[in-house]
């Protein structure tokens, strides 16, 4: 085969672009371990968040807050808050959530661990993904999203609102939701309230 300088050159620059576009697309995606040490910690896009030991709030303060394609592993641990939130207005109560994901954004909580005591909701979020967590005793819903809700092996009970509302989806997958005051399962469009359109049990 002739040797063609041109042809060469060609595929030496294809090639060093795209070892390049790798290593930017690689450092994108990896996923960076953030211990979670103090209340309203916020754990950047796409890292994760862990618990080295319980994590206990004021009553004036929510626990973590999650950013777009985060992660929170409670690794055995609680997240607490011992609010008094009986005679508290929503406005008060606003954005005290046990674990709250920015608008918006998907995120994932995965236990073993409890989340309990906050004068708002237990998890809040759009599109929310929950594993092997116990949610009780919050003020609020167990979990509250804008969308979608997921749940595994995930207890859900005790809360002042609901036990599960969502948007759009519900999917509990060997799950317990237990009795609460505005009910299991709830699908809320604007000011109506209705049975969640999708909703699953496994």
């Amino acid at each position: 085969m002739k040797y063609n300088p041109r042809r060469s050159f060609t595929l030496l620059f294809v090639s060093i672009f795209l070892a390049h576009s790798s290593v930017v697309v690689f450092a994108q995606h990896a996923r960076a371990d953030v211990e979670v040490i103090a209340c309203e910690q916020l754990i950047p896009e796409g890292d994760t968040g862990y618990l080295a030991e319980n994590l206990a709030c004021p009553i004036d303060h929510g626990g973590v807050v999650l950013s777009d394609d985060s992660r929170l592993e409670l690794n055995g641990h609680s997240i607490t808050a011992f609010a008094d939130f009986s005679e508290a207005s929503p406005e008060q109560t606003k954005g005290l959530a046990g674990v709250r994901c920015s608008a918006g954004t998907k995120c994932e909580i995965v236990g073993p661990g409890v989340i309990s005591g906050f004068a708002a909701n237990g998890i809040a979020g759009t599109r929310v993904r929950v594993k092997g967590v116990t949610i009780r005793d919050n003020g609020g819903d167990g979990i509250s999203a804008y969308e979608t809700v997921r749940a595994e092996d995930t207890v859900i009970d005790g809360n002042g609102g609901v036990g599960v509302r969502a948007g759009w989806r519900v999917r509990l997958v060997r799950s317990e939701v237990g009795e609460h005051s505005g009910g299991a399962v709830l699908k809320r469009i604007a000011a109506t309230r209705k049975q969640a359109r999708s909703y699953t049990c496994e």
